[in-house]
């Protein structure tokens, strides 16, 4: 139920926001263009990863330090060693990662080639931080960040809570949470026709809008 939720909300997002700002969903690059490069540098790119840059290469998701657009991509690989010794190496995925893009936080990320979880390249052991789970984990947080932007809800009213009364909160709903939606720090449940997500001492409810079409 939740997989096919987590699914279900992410068109109706994309749904509204095509409505909304159509003028946002430039198109993105061909199979065989995204290949051509890949190969030709080398550049290990997992399946979902592919159909990502297809379908929104263009640049859905932009931020004051870049975008994901396929463009970008390019140019991350396309960089001169120096560049990247100039960053003191904060740039360089890790190895057995590919570059993947900026996040709506802003800054750049990884995506683990194996597991196909998304994380800074740099802090802890690089490779495996875990900041998104999975692609739709990214897209997710990205619309929820400007669901005003695209009108995706009627009503969205946020609370300060005491880490007891939110940790209390999850144990209750535990079986309402959308597991296939990893994003650090931040959790959401689907109850009552409801959207509601916690953080440490968050609690943010979403009602209406596009939920109302569940």
């Amino acid at each position: 139920m939740n997989s096919r939720l987590s699914k279900k909300l992410l068109e109706l997002f994309e749904q509204r926001a095509r409505e909304t700002h159509l003028e946002d969903f430039k198109p993105g690059p061909s199979k065989e263009e995204i290949l051509e490069f890949t190969q030709a540098h080398g550049i290990d790119l997992r399946e979902d990863h592919l159909q990502f840059l297809m379908k929104y290469g263009g640049g859905l998701i932009e931020t004051y330090y870049g975008t994901n657009s396929f463009e970008d991509f390019k140019d991350y690989y396309l960089e001169t060693d120096e560049k990247q010794i100039e960053l003191d190496n904060k740039e360089t995925t890790p190895p057995g990662s590919t570059y993947f893009s900026y996040i709506p936080c802003g800054d750049g990320v990884a995506i683990n080639n194996e597991k196909g979880h998304i994380g800074y390249f740099y802090g802890g052991d690089g490779l495996d931080n875990v900041n998104y789970g999975n692609i739709d984990s990214v897209l997710f947080h990205y619309y929820i960040e400007c669901y005003e932007y695209f009108k995706i809800f009627k009503s969205v009213d946020s609370n300060l809570l005491s880490k007891e009364t939110i940790e209390n909160y999850k144990t209750k709903y535990q079986s309402y949470k959308i597991e296939e939606i990893y994003i650090s720090g931040l959790d959401f449940y689907y109850v009552d026709g409801s959207l509601i997500s916690l953080s440490t001492h968050t609690h943010t409810k979403y009602s209406g809008g596009i939920l109302d079409l569940i």
